[in-house]
């Protein structure tokens, strides 16, 4: 194969490389191991108190579907409203008749005011049915004394034998045609 003569044993091991040691870090001491020890320990205690995992879970109980039993007192207002104060704290002590929050009275206010309002055109309107009917009575009684009056006009016509005092197209003739004076009486002379 090749023309050169084999090496001899003395070279052949100072070209071929010796084995490699391994590189070790320095040997830990025992100080130092257990400090790395007890700082992951507390580390992975750290992480289970943080997601509330065993043995740090069990200080209470926890459910969706739940009862909670207790004393609790329904307050409820005679009307409706926001609130714009609150005159007692959290867990006070109160009696009987103490005032606990006051309603806005804005909108109460406004009622009151439109109700009154109401009540003086009712009033107002009253008045004016009042007077309209003291005019309707007025105004009936002006009727009234008319027809006395035309009434009286044609008893006068009639005695005195001037028969329609006014003419054919008189006070007289129109009332008698609309039926508000008797016809005239038998054996009167024709108009």
């Amino acid at each position: 194969m090749s023309d050169q003569p084999p090496p001899d044993k003395a070279t052949a091991d100072a070209q071929v490389d010796p084995a490699p040691s391994s590189w070790r870090p320095p040997a830990k001491s025992r100080a130092t191991v257990a400090a790395i020890i007890v700082l992951t320990l507390c580390a992975i205690l750290a992480v289970l108190y943080a997601w509330r995992l065993p043995p740090f879970a069990g200080w209470s109980e926890k459910t969706d579907n739940a009862y909670v039993r207790g004393r609790v007192t329904i307050i409820s207002p005679q009307v409706s409203g926001y609130v714009t104060h609150v005159t007692v704290q959290d867990f006070a002590e109160v009696k009987a008749g103490q005032v606990l929050a006051t309603i806005d009275d804005r909108i109460y206010r406004a009622r009151v005011a439109q109700a009154e309002a109401n009540v003086a055109a009712q009033q107002a309107s009253l008045a004016n049915s009042a007077q309209a009917q003291r005019s309707r009575e007025v105004a009936t009684e002006a009727q009234n004394a008319g027809i006395a009056n035309a009434q009286t006009a044609t008893a006068w016509g009639y005695s005195t034998g001037y028969g329609n005092v006014y003419g054919s197209y008189g006070l007289a003739a129109t009332m008698q045609k609309f039926g508000l004076v008797p016809a005239a009486p038998p054996g009167a002379p024709p108009r």
